[in-house]
């Protein structure tokens, strides 16, 4: 091998590290769970911008629209701000509000109400544009109002999305008409680079802001399992699209949280090898809905110590993390230690 093609070896490398690093962050970061931005409004009161805060939290939180509609969970619902952990507001006029997760979880736990779990499953979007009569494949650096609402959805529902880099890799695996005509296998196969659990093809047709759009999601093997049709304008058609898969995969996974077993333990991560691995571990247990905080423990050559507050159980903690492909179950080993994984790159990763 000469120097060049080394070169280009180390650089492909590289890139396929933090094509891994992203995909693996995506598919844990239901980041920010528990806080919003709201428009603080010239006439809005602060218990405003609190209530709409707290509707939208829930909606990330549970995946569901009508949480403030049960009985029990009004009924023990106390001050709002009494649930705020933190309010800041900036120079542009919006106010981000931060609720206790612990106070939130609570509640809902106490009212039996589902919870939507993170880490939650990453989509990788490929779309296909048609217009005024020329077909193209849309990147997310493409912009658009489709990438827009699609986004807008997506941070709206705390549900991680991807789109293809469109490089010389993916345009090598597939083409422009294999996504217009929703062939499957070359699409799954452009789509493993990306690690992902579900792909959604979309078509979409646009006349100015107009739009007719038609979307398929599939599994990461290419098992189709739902699709759709939008009409209208091209952004208010990605917003659709982003909620009904959101919809869709709440309602496959969502449940209510155990009772809390054990508030605090400490969990051990084998295969530790550099501080982005920490850093990569400690965001992971950070944004689980059934972990209220995380603190760094000890660093060892090879291993992590964190010290978890729970809110729910050991058994539902485990069982959450362990659906995490980077992470194998193993038995702790070390006195003092309630639960350990090993953390691993995935090889086709």
């Amino acid at each position: 091998m000469n120097r060049k093609s080394v070169l280009v070896f180390k650089v492909k490398g590289v890139i396929s590290c933090l094509m891994l690093v992203a995909s693996w962050l995506n598919a844990a970061s239901a980041e920010n769970m528990y806080q919003v931005e709201v428009n603080s409004g010239a006439n809005a009161s602060n218990n405003e911008l609190i209530n709409t805060a707290f509707e939208r939290v829930l909606l990330k939180v549970t995946g569901h629209y009508d949480t403030l509609d049960n009985d029990m969970l009004l009924k023990q619902l106390p001050p709002l701000p009494d649930l705020v952990h933190q309010q800041t507001v900036s120079g542009d006029g919006r106010t981000l509000i931060e609720f206790n997760p612990f106070k939130v979880n609570q509640l809902l736990r106490q009212a039996q109400i589902p919870v939507w779990p993170t880490p939650r499953p990453n989509t990788l979007f490929w779309i296909a544009q048609e217009q005024e009569g020329q077909k193209s494949l849309v990147s997310e650096h493409d912009g658009g109002s489709l990438i827009a609402g699609l986004k807008e959805g997506e941070q709206g529902r705390a549900m991680p999305i991807l789109f293809p880099l469109l490089d010389f890799d993916d345009l090598n695996q597939l083409s422009l008409t294999d996504v217009w005509g929703r062939f499957l296998a070359p699409v799954v196969t452009a789509s493993q680079r990306y690690n992902v659990d579900y792909i959604v093809l979309v078509k979409v047709t646009l006349a100015a802001e107009q739009s007719l759009l038609t979307w398929q999601l599939v599994d990461a093997q290419g098992l189709p399992l739902l699709q759709g049709e939008e009409t209208g304008l091209v952004a208010d058609s990605g917003v659709q699209v982003s909620n009904q898969l959101a919809d869709y995969f709440a309602g496959q996974s969502s449940r209510v949280l155990e009772a809390s077993d054990d508030d605090y333990i400490v969990v051990q991560i084998e295969n530790v090898k550099a501080m982005a691995d920490v850093v990569m571990v400690k965001r992971y247990f950070q944004q689980l809905t059934n972990v209220s905080k995380v603190t760094l423990k000890t660093i060892s050559p090879g291993n992590m110590q964190l010290q978890l507050q729970l809110i729910g159980s050991q058994n539902e903690l485990k069982q959450t993390v362990d659906m995490q492909a980077n992470m194998t179950a193993i038995e702790p080993g070390i006195a003092g230690v309630d639960l350990s994984w090993r953390w691993q790159v995935m090889d086709n990763e």
